[in-house]
């Protein structure tokens, strides 16, 4: 059997696999995340401040995909 006839074989569960894993993955570091500011916050509130603004500051800078209700709303503005 080569690898397409196995992928066609395999029940759905085993093909999304990857993906869950993926997503649990994600939870868990956005999990871990969380607390480590929290526990920051308590023990270093200065600290914690610091990083929160640098990390603002890193994720307000850039746009990666624009939002497509303000792209269409740009349009129809400019159309009118």
């Amino acid at each position: 059997m080569d690898n397409e006839e196995l992928a066609e074989n395999m029940p759905d569960t085993e093909k999304n696999k990857g993906i869950e894993d993926i997503a649990a993955m994600q939870t868990v570091i956005c999990i871990l995340l969380a607390l480590a500011f929290f526990i920051i916050n308590m023990t270093y509130p200065p600290t914690a401040e610091g990083l929160m603004e640098k990390f603002r500051e890193l994720s307000g800078s850039h746009r990666t995909i624009e939002n497509p209700i303000d792209t269409v709303i740009k349009y129809w503005s400019a159309l009118k």
